[in-house]
């Protein structure tokens, strides 16, 4: 048994909103996954910081 947390940071994805697509579908397939199996995996986001 394991706590899980998907970590998601990759500021180097131009333009913004490309970074925020993958933020969104990265949310949406943790809450899938927990929908369909009943795990609580977790999900933290890196603020936006491109270099």
């Amino acid at each position: 048994y394991a706590d899980v947390t998907i970590y998601f940071a990759n500021s180097n994805i131009h333009p913004k909103v490309e970074y925020h697509k993958r933020v969104y579908v990265t949310k949406k397939f943790v809450s899938d996954f927990n929908e369909r199996t009943g795990n609580t995996v977790q999900y933290l986001e890196a603020p936006y910081e491109p270099n």
